[in-house]
């Protein structure tokens, strides 16, 4: 017996994913800059010709993994939960609250990380954010259906 649920469209919980996948990288390199891992001063120790470390790799490794995690979670979820949500609406609205109040108190954390120039602060948060996007696009491709 088939599903009388319609599905989403592929390019929607593609790009739904993706934008989530990226919001999380955004998020992350604000919670490395809190944590005393700015993107900006690991890219430098990198330039500076000691190479790159573990610890930058790793900064690096882990937000590509988060991006890639993130898109393909919520694209999964998109999937495997076609619409419609009306039984879910309570779910939904909490989720969307707990969402803002997270997304709020990592904005409110952020600043220009210290003893990191502006350009370099720019350069390392676009390199970041394509990095985000570009695993954000593999973990939606793979988690949608075929």
């Amino acid at each position: 017996m088939s599903d009388p649920r319609p599905a989403l469209p592929n390019a929607l919980v593609f790009w739904t994913g993706v934008t989530c996948g990226l919001v999380a990288t955004l998020a992350l390199q604000i919670l490395l800059n809190q944590r005393g891992i700015p993107l900006a001063a690991v890219w430098r120790e990198a330039a500076a010709g000691g190479g790159l470390s573990l610890r930058s790799a790793l900064v690096w490794w882990v937000i590509a993994g988060t991006a890639f995690a993130a898109s393909a979670a919520v694209a999964a979820l998109l999937v495997r939960l076609p619409p419609p949500w009306h039984g879910l609406r309570l779910v939904q609205s909490l989720a969307a609250a707990v969402a803002v109040a997270v997304l709020a108190e990592v904005a409110q954390r952020a600043g220009q990380p210290q003893g990191v120039t502006a350009g370099m602060h720019v350069l390392s948060s676009l390199a970041a954010a394509g990095v985000g996007t570009l695993m954000a696009m593999f973990g939606a491709f793979f988690a949608r259906p075929r």
